[in-house]
């Protein structure tokens, strides 16, 4: 199975890499792991290349993904690793302008070593768990690297972690679970450098693995299919509610989402939902809004909006809170009416302030970990 998100999300990367490596195919796997200044790619970043070039995800474009695309070629000749410090002040980019950031990348030439490995983190991110992928390198002055890697998925046993932890006692005696879970929280990797004893670098990269968050879609209209085609393009694991099973989705993308025909409440009450997932209301009427948003308050959601004036708005809550649907606290939640106000007019700018609004809760919840 390949996972149908956003090109350069780090689960579609490994579900590239590892549909390669099925096929018996060549393939090398470019990682970002540190930068410094301004790079045009974040550590965590990451390509998968093959013989005819890039196959998925990015390090960043223009003339730097270029050289790693040579390098990465270069290394599945060998099938070795390596390490790259890259200096971007070192080059001119184009109109003009310097970057004048530093980035260490890896260059694994042989991910296909770590077939079993990756069948398992797939695996992981298919049961909607998370999980740890750490990858150990130890390079020594005139030597090659030396490259292993571990996966620890969540709620198994630590045997993994402290088999690690065996290896690199020196590097690792600190990392505790409660820093594993804001590593997930954070969504962001975690690069640990040493020296062994006998002069030998180490470098640790603990990349936190995340199963792409979801995006519950209650009404398929117009603003519902537009909401659905921009969160696919932004990662989302995409699952479109209505009750009318005749309705046709226009959009040429529809064979990636879940449609789910049938009373959109009971959808939602049945729906196995936590906070990756992020709820936009935007049926065809005040009754179906209401039914949705019922169910939703009960669930614990990452993001619940709702489409509607102030005044439509205004009278729901009156309503909610004099059935005792909601209190105060629970009506909070509720992002409504929807969307940044970035002066949204058409349906696609309107699916636009949606899910900027949407991404800015999701990015802020990540920065409460830090």
């Amino acid at each position: 199975m390949e996972i149908q998100v956003a090109a350069s999300s780090s689960a579609f990367v490994f579900s590239r890499l590892l549909r390669l490596l099925r096929e018996k195919k060549d393939a090398a796997l470019v990682t970002i792991l540190e930068t410094s200044g301004s790079t045009p790619q974040i550590a965590g970043a990451k390509a998968v290349i093959s013989p005819d070039g890039l196959e998925a995800g990015t390090v960043g474009g223009g003339s730097f993904e270029a050289a790693m695309i040579e390098r990465a070629r270069n290394q599945l000749i060998s099938r070795e690793a390596e390490l790259i410090f890259w200096s971007f002040a070192a080059e001119e980019g184009e109109g003009g302008s310097i970057c004048g950031g530093q980035a260490l990348v890896l260059i694994d030439g042989y991910p296909g070593k770590n077939q079993s490995l990756l069948e398992k983190l797939i695996g992981c991110l298919e049961r909607r768990k998370r999980g740890l992928l750490i990858t150990a390198m130890r390079r020594k002055a005139g030597e090659k690297i030396r490259l292993n890697r571990f996966f620890q998925e969540e709620g198994q046993s630590l045997d993994e972690l402290a088999r690690v932890k065996n290896q690199f006692p020196a590097l690792l005696f600190s990392l505790q679970l409660d820093e594993i879970t804001r590593l997930w929280q954070k969504e962001r990797p975690k690069l640990i450098k040493g020296m062994a004893p006998d002069e030998e670098e180490v470098f640790l990269f603990l990349e936190p693995v995340l199963p792409p968050p979801r995006l519950l879609i209650f009404g398929a209209g117009h603003v519902g299919q537009a909401v659905a085609q921009l969160g696919l393009f932004l990662g989302f694991e995409v699952y479109l509610f209505d009750d009318r099973a005749d309705l046709k989705l226009s959009f040429p993308i529809k064979d990636k989402i879940n449609f789910i025909v049938g009373d959109m409440a009971q959808g939602l009450e049945k729906f196995q939902a936590d906070d990756s997932c992020y709820s936009v209301i935007v049926t065809r009427g005040h009754r179906h809004d209401a039914g949705v948003l019922r169910v939703a308050l009960k669930k614990r959601l990452g993001y619940i909006g709702m489409i509607g004036s102030r005044r439509k708005v205004a009278l729901m809550k009156e309503d909610f809170l004099r059935h005792g649907w909601a209190t105060e606290e629970d009506w909070s939640r509720i992002h409504s009416p929807i969307g940044l106000d970035i002066g949204a007019q058409t349906v696609e700018e309107i699916a636009l302030s949606i899910l900027a609004e949407i991404v800015s809760i999701r990015r802020r919840q990540g920065e409460k970990y830090q």
